[in-house]
């Protein structure tokens, strides 16, 4: 008898987690309008833009009782800027407001706890094979430098003491010493084969 309860309660929490992903028109589902995050019109056009390079890929997580969206408010105006009529949709039930208001900011919030392994993004970030670029990865341009080179993240790129003596031809780069090794690398990788000469 304890077994078939165990066997039961097993049952029910796989069917818990099996949620179908549906395409449902735009138009059928609301912003949730007590959002307290802002989506400025330029963070929406960046993940429109992402969306456009890879597709709809994650579905927003909808409250079946009032079709209102409690994660995914962000991917919806996306959506909508791109200008699909369908949006892939996870109807789920929750017990009360109370339940979906925790659920949405607790998802939120728990976007915020993981860092990066600097090492490794910069690994990923340097295969060439990928193609990995600012547009295709949503970095915006500083960052990624940034990233590739192995640069400080508080070191702002744009106020680098970069010095050019357009006589010589010759760019004199100002860096912290212990990033030196790392951009002699990656720019003898980047320009081999051109008449360039790098000198560290």
């Amino acid at each position: 008898m304890l077994k078939e309860k165990r066997r039961k309660s097993k049952v029910r929490r796989n069917e818990q987690i099996m949620v179908k992903v549906e395409m449902i028109s735009e138009n059928k589902i609301h912003l949730w309008k007590d959002n307290p995050r802002i989506h400025t019109k330029e963070v929406i056009a960046r993940l429109a833009e992402l969306i456009r390079i890879h597709g709809a890929r994650s579905p927003i997580i909808v409250w079946r009782k009032n079709m209102t969206v409690y994660k995914g408010n962000l991917s919806l105006r996306a959506y909508r800027l791109l200008g699909y009529r369908e949006v892939p949709v996870a109807l789920h039930d929750f017990k009360n407001e109370a339940q979906v208001v925790a659920y949405a900011l607790s998802d939120n919030k728990g976007s915020e706890y993981a860092m990066y392994d600097d090492d490794l993004l910069q690994r990923l970030l340097q295969t060439d094979e990928y193609n990995l670029t600012a547009q295709n990865t949503g970095f915006d341009n500083k960052e990624f430098k940034e990233a590739r080179l192995l640069w400080d993240s508080d070191l702002d790129v744009d106020e680098m003491k970069i010095k050019e003596n357009p006589l010589l031809d010759r760019i004199a780069i100002i860096c912290p010493k212990n990033k030196k090794e790392d951009i002699i690398r990656f720019l003898r990788r980047t320009y081999e084969g051109e008449d360039i000469q790098i000198k560290g």
